[in-house]
């Protein structure tokens, strides 16, 4: 029963990459003694390897040379991991293969070869037919980090895939006593790739993501990262895409005493069709809801003036720190009325309507909007709002 889990776990992943990185990490759990805290998909797999054993592990991807072979490399690249010695040792069986190995199997190999070739490179240790896979390795290290993060999949270690970017674009430099870094580009492009990839099927750790860039990118400043969102060809079509940029910023700059930069979100953006999703991502997503009060421009304010609009709807507070109170972005939806986006536009607006009638109407009237459809909108709330048919609720 356990070994029909394990391997129906193994069988589900997409390639070979995937399973490797599978097993990685339930050998990662195992040797920190993390099996009880394991979520249940590891747990049978946990269970089978109690006496640290990588070869008992390797069993269940016997039929996978090239999953096998990832596996070991990793694990005789890091000296940290308790299976370290056991890699090494099961290594030059591996080696020995690949020619034979890699002819077999052609492309099917092509997903798992760059990261075998980078974890024998750091260590020292090439196989036969290695040129095969330097040419691998070379259309790897072409790519940008972005898309070795999205190939790599959610389940791969950021911050290894990071620290490889970072080591390939010191070696592109042809200075080997430069220090790493990356650049806000680079960061906003992974950003933006991932938000856009992240939904039910797929989400990264934005915790992970954030502490991976800040180590190889001291100084970051990642106001700049998320003002250059918009430029990215992002295109967000679920609610935990904008988390994960929220929690990204706020992992990042944790006990920095810094806000979230709402702002870029009511700019301008080249792609309005792009901007309008992601808004409509952003005030659905309840979780991140508090992060994305305008204090800067408010529709509505907790003043003295407020007083008799407090006292005709009981639910103030909560209004306040909506959303929606936002005099920046109603302006822009009202200007995505008139652009390619405009349905897409006037249902986000509509959206907002139904969630706070009063809201709208009172940043409509602050704003005088000259929008055919938003001057006709505002009055009829305005009439609404004198007869009180808002309601208290």
């Amino acid at each position: 029963m356990v070994e029909s889990v394990i391997q129906g776990i193994l069988a589900s992943a997409p390639d070979n990459s995937t399973a490797a990185s599978i097993v990685l990490q339930a050998l990662v759990s195992a040797e920190n003694s993390e099996k009880e805290q394991a979520s249940a998909g590891y747990h049978a797999f946990l269970k089978s390897i109690d006496d640290n054993s990588l070869e008992r592990a390797l069993w269940f991807t016997r039929d996978s040379y090239w999953t096998s072979f990832a596996v070991i490399s990793a694990l005789a690249k890091s000296s940290a991991s308790a299976f370290h010695s056991q890699a090494k040792a099961l290594l030059p069986s591996y080696l020995a293969r690949f020619s034979e190995e890699r002819q077999k199997l052609g492309s099917a190999a092509e997903d798992t070869l760059p990261f075998i070739f980078d974890n024998l490179s750091s260590i020292g240790v090439l196989p036969k037919g290695h040129r095969q896979l330097n040419t691998a390795s070379a259309a790897h290290s072409t790519m940008g980090l972005s898309e070795q993060i999205v190939r790599a999949g959610p389940r791969a270690s950021i911050n290894d895939i990071v620290a490889s970017y970072v080591q390939q674009q010191q070696k592109s430099s042809g200075d080997s006593s430069a220090t790493p870094h990356l650049a806000v580009e680079d960061v906003a492009k992974a950003v933006a790739s991932i938000a856009s990839q992240t939904g039910q099927d797929a989400s990264w750790s934005a915790k992970d993501f954030a502490q991976a860039v800040n180590h190889h990118c001291l100084g970051l400043s990642w106001e700049d990262v998320l003002y250059r969102l918009p430029y990215q060809n992002m295109n967000v079509q679920h609610e935990s895409g904008v988390s994960f940029i929220v929690e990204s910023f706020l992992a990042a700059t944790n006990g920095q005493n810094r806000s979230f930069p709402y702002s870029f979100m009511y700019e301008i953006w080249p792609d309005a069709q792009a901007q309008v999703s992601f808004l409509r991502c952003a005030l659905r997503a309840t979780a991140i809801a508090p992060y994305l009060v305008d204090k800067h421009m408010p529709a509505v304010v907790s003043d003295p003036l407020e007083t008799l609009y407090q006292a005709y709807h009981p639910e103030f507070t909560r209004i306040v720190t909506s959303p929606w109170n936002s005099l920046s972005l109603i302006l822009v939806i009202s200007h995505l009325l008139d652009s390619k986006a405009s349905e897409d536009a006037r249902a986000l607006l509509d959206y907002g309507i139904s969630k706070e009638p009063l809201l709208i109407t009172l940043a409509l009237a602050r704003l005088k909007v000259q929008h055919p459809r938003l001057q006709a909108l505002l009055q009829h709330n305005v009439a609404r709002f004198l007869k009180r048919e808002f309601g208290h609720g």
